[in-house]
């Protein structure tokens, strides 16, 4: 059996700090993509965490639930990366009125592109958390 907390303070500080970074990237002039692919691969892993402690924090689960959560968890969280990331992209565009926008229609097609392999760093990147928690398990647990 896994219990996950139900409250994590390294969770709020992260979801703060990615509140703060966005305050600031908003307003700033870049053009570059790797501000918006964090923040866009950050976004989704706040939600799916915050939903996952709140759903199921403080309740025992089998392993095996556990880690087809956090497997299918991080899935989600690399489907959902590019998509995000394209939303933040024309939120700024919009924002932010130029002749020549700040991400080109070409730098939103090669972020969208990436989707396949976002998805499966998503689903690695979950599954090694399940595997951690399988191993952070107590001793006498069932599977």
């Amino acid at each position: 059996m896994v219990e996950w907390p139900t409250r994590s303070r390294g969770l709020t500080l992260f979801t703060f700090a990615f509140g703060l970074a966005f305050f600031f990237w908003i307003g700033m002039e870049d053009t570059t993509l790797l501000p918006a692919m964090i923040l866009g691969a950050s976004l989704p892993a706040i939600v799916i965490a915050h939903f996952l402690l709140r759903r199921f924090g403080g309740v025992p689960l089998p392993a095996r639930t556990g880690m087809l959560l956090l497997s299918a968890g991080g899935l989600l969280g690399g489907v959902a990366a590019p998509l995000v990331s394209t939303v933040l992209m024309a939120l700024k565009v919009s924002l932010h009125s130029h002749a020549y926008p700040d991400y080109p229609p070409e730098a939103v097609v090669s972020v969208l592109a990436r989707a396949p392999v976002w998805a499966l760093a998503g689903l690695v990147f979950g599954a090694a958390l399940a595997l951690l928690a399988y191993a952070r398990r107590p001793v006498g647990s069932i599977l």
